[in-house]
């Protein structure tokens, strides 16, 4: 199929906007397959939550179960110094899923879907290629705080080419207002960026590309929300 001068010059801003639009602290790149990113890993060499990475995966990808993700993100390579602890929440439970000592015999585990992984307590830093895409429409089922203490601790993963640039925008399209909080956690340094209450005053936290949120202390109702705008 050929393309007039127009379409062609149509669909080049949109390849230009998207790469621009997306571009964080980690690497991401559109293509007409879908969108990978450079995701980095921080090891743990400090206070607590350093080295706590909460890695946002696609929501359609090649990774179904955690030693997938060690693959991906060549976590614990032998002779490489770098084992990690891989791991995820059932916020609807509360239970923990995993974990997954990368490399370890028999530790794999299947990866809860539209759920954000854990990646903590590697020796040295590390990174690798994450790909996938997001099909337009859906729902993401978020869940409220009513039991044991993870219930209710929602780490989503923030689809990669969102239109959201911070953590407000996040609320907004997915529906939520106060007392819902937002945050996430630098991993490089442990800080937490945050909490941000959904419909409070002053500058919202911008969002970190490929960087998984929390959201916690949602009032009872339905959980399914629509997932985020997105190119």
């Amino acid at each position: 199929m050929k393309l007039n001068s127009r379409a062609f010059a149509v669909l080049a801003i949109l390849a230009v906007a998207g790469a621009v639009l997306l571009a964080g602290s980690d690497e991401a790149l559109a293509s007409n397959m879908g969108f990978k990113e450079n995701k980095q890993i921080f090891p743990k060499d400090g206070p607590p939550n350093n080295g706590k990475n909460l890695v946002a995966l696609p929501f359609h990808g090649p990774y179904q179960n955690s030693q997938d993700v060690c693959d991906a993100l060549n976590l614990g390579a032998p002779g490489s110094g770098t084992t990690c602890r891989v791991s995820q929440i059932n916020a609807g439970t509360g239970a923990p899923v995993g974990p997954d000592f990368c490399n370890a015999a028999g530790g794999s585990f299947v990866l809860l879907a539209k759920v954000s992984v854990i990646v903590e307590e590697c020796a040295t830093a590390t990174s690798g290629i994450i790909v996938g895409s997001h099909a337009p429409g859906g729902t993401v089922s978020v869940f409220p705080q009513d039991g044991p203490p993870s219930n209710g601790v929602n780490h989503y993963p923030i689809p990669f080419h969102t239109t959201n640039a911070n953590m407000q925008q996040v609320c907004t399209d997915l529906g939520l207002v106060a007392p819902v909080r937002i945050s996430s956690i630098n991993a490089d340094t442990g800080a937490l960026r945050g909490p941000w209450f959904c419909g409070g005053g002053g500058a919202p936290p911008a969002l970190v590309l490929g960087e998984g949120l929390i959201i916690e202390q949602l009032p009872p109702g339905p959980t399914p929300t629509p997932v985020p705008s997105h190119f």
